[in-house]
């Protein structure tokens, strides 16, 4: 989204401007601005986000983004990656309790009603697989009762999540 850029390549742009440093930026500029973002910052997402502003903003006027954001330049958001590297603490699934709760209550096919709007099956079944095989909100409110995402068959149900990270299973 550009609108996020406007802040970022504004403060870069500033900050070059009250150093004396000239348009384009050269590879050494560039590199002192996010190292500078990174010490006061201290997050992986400011320069990044500087980054890729200052991008934005080079490649608009013809810069060669490449060599200056190369090279050195890429250190800072490097060492902020490694410096604050953890292992992700992913939420637990609900209780095996409320997820049969949940498949008791909603995962049954209501007579009468098309198979268009069986909407109860899909939110039971959603769920069900979502908090327990999933754990994760993420996907959990990415998937979507469409005739390609939730296929109902005889012997299974298969709920595709749309746009995950991670498609090495085809998002099933």
């Amino acid at each position: 989204t550009l609108d996020g850029y406007k802040h970022p390549a504004l403060k870069g742009i500033w900050w070059a401007a009250t150093r004396g440093r000239t348009l384009p930026l050269s590879n050494a500029v560039a590199s002192e601005y996010l190292t500078y973002t990174a010490i006061t910052r201290d997050t992986v997402g400011s320069v990044t986000t500087a980054q890729s502003a200052l991008r934005f903003v080079g490649t608009l006027n013809g810069w060669d983004c490449d060599l200056i954001f190369g090279g050195r330049a890429a250190i800072p958001a490097a060492a902020l990656r490694r410096r604050h590297a953890h292992e992700v603490k992913k939420t637990p699934g609900l209780p095996l309790v409320f997820i049969k709760a949940i498949i008791v209550g909603y995962c049954n096919v209501v007579p009468g009603i098309t198979w268009e709007f069986q909407w109860r099956l899909a939110v039971g079944c959603g769920l069900g697989a979502g908090y327990k095989l999933l754990a994760r909100y993420a996907d959990i409110s990415r998937c979507r009762y469409d005739p390609e995402f939730f296929v109902i068959e005889e012997w299974l149900i298969r709920v595709r999540v749309d746009r995950r990270k991670n498609l090495q299973f085809e998002s099933t």
